[in-house]
């Protein structure tokens, strides 16, 4: 473009915009301080004009002459683009503003922000995620995604198979930021006999959390497998849900070792049934193959050591006293590497790093049974 047409457009409006003022033009805040004026089209004069003497005027339709003297029919056929007028600095000083960012502007401050984006496919799984900041359990956490109480970047979250990252995602419950998930835990408790394997009881007995200090049952942990109320021994308690699957899922033959006094001595004969397996009343399959041996006397009774692959419901119980020897005592001593060693009953201790490491390890390479 010439520096004498850009110095033309300068001084001239162009088309469809007259420098006659215009007060009682409905758009004029869109153009506030500027020095040309957008005429309206004969449609909306029409529409906003007071009743008029002429019948053409009166039934709507144009008359051809223009609304007021002096004005091009060009004027008043066509109201200029917001994108076609350029507008002028005014005599307070106003910066040259056009029309269509005016337009702009004056939408945004009328609408509403867009909603968040929708969360990524990467990450956890949202209500596992909202169980290790401590909200809920997964599956109450479940019950307020439902209910539509759970935001990620501001937008509500309603499928349960959502996924987020939360170092990079803002998760929200009622409208209140949740803690960043600390990292997991797992513990090692000496149980005694008595408090039930259940994070709460609805009987009101003593659970294995109650045990715990207050601080580590504020970190919402949960036991890994069971064990009976008369039961003792090795009970790990995390909220770590991936290692919590490997240590309790049958397809993964992680070994764990029981020493059970019995009533009588058993032979040697009844020692290689168990063994090999048997069926137990009610089951539909017989006993998967164990170790088991003598371990010593106390008095008229035996102690006897079982390594098991397996974790039915009172399994050892249930065996011993199928080949006629009752259970009179019982202690988990060991659960795949890890082993009770001389940690007395009722007390806890923090699984190290190496001891996790050696429990993924021996979960890894695990193969189905």
């Amino acid at each position: 473009m010439s520096l004498r047409r850009a110095a033309l457009n300068r001084s001239h409006p162009p088309r469809g915009v007259s420098r006659r003022e215009r007060p009682d033009w409905r758009g004029e805040d869109a153009l506030a301080g500027a020095s040309w004026r957008i005429l309206p089209t004969m449609d909306q004069r029409n529409r906003t004009s007071p009743p008029s003497d002429r019948p053409n005027e009166r039934a709507g339709r144009p008359t051809g002459k223009p609304a007021t003297g002096g004005t091009r029919r060009s004027d008043s056929v066509r109201a200029a683009h917001p994108r076609d007028v350029a507008t002028t600095a005014t005599r307070t000083g106003r910066q040259p503003l056009s029309a269509l960012e005016d337009t702009e502007r004056n939408r945004r401050s009328d609408t509403t922000e867009p909603p968040a984006a929708a969360p990524h496919s990467q990450g956890d799984r949202l209500q596992k995620v909202l169980a290790h900041a401590g909200i809920a359990s997964r599956r109450h956490a479940e019950s307020l995604m439902r209910l539509g109480r759970v935001t990620v970047n501001g937008a509500v979250v309603r499928e349960l198979g959502t996924r987020v990252d939360p170092l990079r995602d803002l998760v929200c419950v009622d409208g209140r930021a949740i803690r960043q998930a600390q990292p997991s835990l797992t513990v090692l408790l000496n149980k005694p006999a008595g408090p039930v394997t259940t994070v709460a009881d609805p009987q009101g007995r003593q659970t294995v959390l109650d045990l715990l200090p207050l601080a580590l049952r504020e970190r919402r942990l949960y036991p890994i497998g069971r064990l009976d109320r008369d039961t003792e021994g090795l009970l790990l308690l995390t909220d770590d849900g991936d290692l919590a699957l490997r240590l309790t899922h049958p397809r993964y033959a992680l070994p764990k070792v029981y020493e059970a006094l019995v009533k009588g001595e058993p032979a040697p004969a009844t020692l290689c049934l168990l063994e090999n397996g048997i069926q137990l009343p009610g089951d539909q399959r017989p006993t998967a193959p164990a170790r088991i041996w003598q371990i010593g006397r106390q008095g008229e009774h035996s102690w006897i050591g079982l390594e098991l692959h397996e974790g039915r419901n009172r399994q050892v119980r249930r065996m011993l006293e199928s080949v006629g020897h009752r259970v009179l005592q019982l202690r988990r001593a060991r659960v795949g590497p890890l082993e009770l060693g001389s940690l007395p009953v009722g007390a806890w201790r923090v699984l190290t790093d190496q001891e996790l490491r050696a429990l993924r390890l021996a979960t890894s390479g695990a193969t189905p049974v």
